[in-house]
């Protein structure tokens, strides 16, 4: 196994970005695919998405990706994902690229050893420490350089003018002149030619004279500057809000919060991406380093030597200065205090009470003293994770917050009765809350459309005001396992369109009514109704004992027969239910919309082709670990993946109706000797079947 290391370090790690590697190099390398890789992961911004202790986040990503599994799951921890990666990886040839290391514990947890992948297999990583060179061992080391003359232009001319090549009307000495002030930085020439796409001669000069006048300034920090200059007011309110306080934010939570701080998000996100100072990625929000201390350089000097008087704090120094000090301003907009070093400090209230236009207040671990009485008028956003308080204080004004996020708190009761209307409130984070034991009134704050409650493990009551939330989108139950059953209330929902139950391990069963939930388009029920099978169980064994007075009747079934009226229902997870072919309704097959349904770990000993025959929009179908399924016949015809790993009992597949194969995916089943329809299947994209020693 190779291991090659992107040396990005020294005087040129300003050089490349792993945005341009990902695109340019990786993909088409994965794309031809000459070596025979048998999976691939790109890992981007490891660094950045290692901070807050979300390695098991990195780790379930690089194996879903290698092993095209969605919502692959480590549960927060990271030995338990090493573990993973060399059981399902140690046999093979696979291609990773983690982009952005700075500590051994990354590379440790997610490529420590080379038997953790097969023979044959290529890791690649960039890097900007030095020292991880030696500490990893590599085969092959790269430096990368700046940019010659030649190729400057020609990455810069492909982004102002979608060629590599100068336009005739244009001058070249212009446009030469230029693009050797980019300096051979890729990311510098980058935000140039896009900074002048599409705009005229004049547009051009200017631009030239601007940076011919930051001549005392890098290369690229006079690219950025130019660029930035060019902005209108609400991009660079934008611009400056992302590099602050929401780097690596989920792309809809910053748009909810920024355009609740009176910011047009969806304008100025364009207008950021086209000039490349931000990108987008799986639904995140990303910003280049040299970008960031840009950004974050023009903040600092609003005021170099009084942070109070600067619109935005995140460093922990400033952040400790002004509170401890009492010296906040009205000009504060923003507070980041989520650092380590201000994780323990306790601050009085009355630090706040001169921040008359604070949006945005993060913090984490802090304690405090005082009354909140008449702050945080202006508040929009409030992240206070390891909130002390068992309640939110009802003397504290929250009325155009649209964003509460307490996670990992003592909250026991989130908020009473006396407590004013939250009635912009549209997004309510309480998970891994260990002591709530019952969610709020919702009816304190009907204007919620996205409401968190993972692992709460005491949540064991869901009020019956849900009811009221009339605009809620996503509700997220996931890991609470006291949870027995859900209210016949939250059937009147009608808004919504996605809930998570997985892990849901006590969960008994589903409000019959479930299916007027018209607008549901995913439900995920993993690892639910294990409690309800425990108790069949034990129900049929004492039948057998006269003295237990165990009555015989049957429990509940999980899923109520109305389930099948969810006609816009896409996503349908069902993994690790213990359901038998009895559990599940007769009628699934009128989900008519399904594209991706996961029946894995389940006590089926065969799925009735009359299951399927009516799912036409099914994409992909799993039935990992159906340890007792002996057979699949005349699945859906628009099938393009199929997932039957560790189905140990399996002994025949039909794929007779198939003109092009499934993506198949087989490994672990011994007793698997026929696949009927191959010999008539004309095209076949991809095939794994391993450890089916029956199968000729």
């Amino acid at each position: 196994m190779q291991i090659l290391l992107i040396n990005w370090c020294l005087h040129v790690w300003d050089l490349w970005d792993g945005w341009h590697w990902q695109n340019n190099c990786c993909q088409s390398r994965l794309q031809s695919n000459p070596q025979g890789y048998e999976g691939f992961s790109f890992v981007a911004h490891v660094r950045e998405r290692s901070e807050n202790n979300m390695l098991h986040n990195l780790q379930e990503q690089l194996l879903s990706e290698v092993l095209k599994r969605e919502n692959f799951k480590v549960q927060y921890n990271v030995d338990k994902g090493k573990c993973l990666i060399q059981d399902r990886l140690g046999q093979r040839k696979v291609l990773i690229v983690l982009d952005d290391v700075d500590d051994m514990s990354q590379i440790k947890a997610l490529a420590e050893e080379r038997s953790w992948f097969g023979s044959g297999s290529t890791i690649i990583i960039t890097t900007r420490s030095e020292h991880l060179l030696d500490d990893v061992g590599v085969d092959y080391k790269y430096e990368v350089t700046r940019l010659d003359d030649f190729s400057s232009r020609r990455l810069f001319c492909f982004h102002a003018f979608k060629d590599t090549t100068v336009p005739e009307n244009l001058d070249h000495e212009l446009v030469k002149d230029i693009a050797h002030l980019g300096g051979g930085v890729p990311l510098a020439l980058e935000v140039l030619g896009s900074l002048l796409h599409k705009k005229d001669d004049q547009t051009w000069r200017s631009t030239l004279e601007s940076l011919k006048n930051l001549a005392h300034h890098s290369s690229i920090h006079k690219a950025l500057k130019v660029s930035y200059d060019s902005l209108d007011e609400n991009s660079q309110e934008i611009f400056l809000d992302i590099a602050c306080f929401f780097i690596e934010a989920q792309e809809l939570y910053a748009s909810l919060i920024l355009t609740g701080c009176d910011r047009s998000f969806s304008l100025g996100k364009g207008i950021l991406t086209g000039r490349c100072l931000i990108k987008i990625e799986q639904n995140r929000l990303w910003m280049h380093d040299l970008v960031r201390d840009m950004a974050r350089e023009i903040v600092r000097r609003e005021s170099l030597n009084e942070p109070h008087m600067r619109s935005r704090l995140w460093f922990h120094e400033d952040v400790n200065y002004v509170l401890r000090k009492n010296k906040g301003s009205n000009l504060i907009e923003g507070i980041s205090a989520i650092h380590p070093k201000v994780k323990d400090l306790t601050v009085n209230t009355k630090s706040f009470a001169r921040m008359d236009r604070l949006k945005i207040f993060q913090a984490k671990g802090m304690n405090f003293t005082g009354s909140f009485k008449n702050l945080f008028d202006d508040l929009r956003w409030l992240s206070w994770q390891n909130f002390p308080l068992k309640c939110v204080p009802t003397d504290i004004h929250l009325t155009k917050l649209v964003a509460l996020d307490m996670q990992y708190s003592n909250i026991m009761e989130v908020w009473q009765s006396t407590i004013k209307p939250l009635e912009n409130l549209t997004h309510l984070n309480l998970s891994h809350c260990q002591r709530l034991k019952r969610t709020p009134d919702f009816s304190r704050a009907i204007s919620l459309e996205t409401i968190l409650f993972t692992g709460c493990s005491e949540l064991g009551e869901i009020d019956s005001s849900i009811k009221y939330l009339v605009k809620l989108v996503y509700l997220n139950l996931e890991d609470c396992v006291s949870l027995k059953n859900l209210p016949s209330s939250i059937c009147k929902l009608e808004s919504l369109q996605h809930l998570n139950m997985s892990g849901c391990s006590g969960l008994q069963q589903l409000p019959a009514d479930l299916g007027h939930l018209k607008n549901l388009r995913s439900l995920s029920l993993q690892g639910c109704n294990r409690s309800l099978k425990a108790q069949s169980w034990l129900t049929s064994i004492l039948s057998y004992v006269p003295w237990a007075g165990s009555s015989s009747s049957c429990p509940e079934r999980l899923l109520p027969h109305s389930l099948s009226r969810l006609s816009h229902l896409t996503v349908l997870n069902l993994n690790d239910c213990r359901l038998s072919e009895a559990d599940v309704p007769t009628n699934l097959g009128s989900l008519t919309s399904l594209k991706y349904l996961n029946l894995g770990g389940n006590d089926f000993y065969t799925l009735p082709s009359s299951l399927f025959c009516d799912l036409s929009e099914l994409e992909c179908l799993v039935l990992d670990n159906c340890k007792n399924l002996q057979m699949l016949s005349l699945l859906p015809s628009n099938l393009q993946v199929l997932h039957a790993n560790d189905c140990s009992s399996i002994e025949s597949l039909d794929m007779s109706n198939y003109r092009i194969l499934p993506q198949l995916y087989v490994s672990n089943s011994d007793r698997l000797s026929e696949i009927k329809g191959m010999e008539t299947i004309e095209n076949v994209e991809y095939v794994r079947i391993e450890s089916s020693s029956k199968l000729a």
